[in-house]
């Protein structure tokens, strides 16, 4: 547990977030879940057989 919250708090971490979250900004993703399926992007929960769905069609698109 001590080393987890080492990890946590180091610069590296600190800047995948930092990273992470310039990106859900451009990207318009204000909440999770959130998936980027092909140019698409869907907010909120999807079951397996919508995220199978989203897929077929983004593979079918390129």
């Amino acid at each position: 547990m001590d080393q987890l919250k080492k990890d946590m708090e180091s610069p590296a971490v600190q800047q995948e977030l930092e990273r992470a979250s310039v990106w859900a900004q451009r990207l318009g993703i204000n909440g999770t879940p959130a998936f980027v399926i092909g140019d698409q992007l869907i907010p909120g929960a999807i079951d397996g057989q919508q995220m199978k769905r989203y897929v077929e069609k983004a593979r079918a698109a390129k």
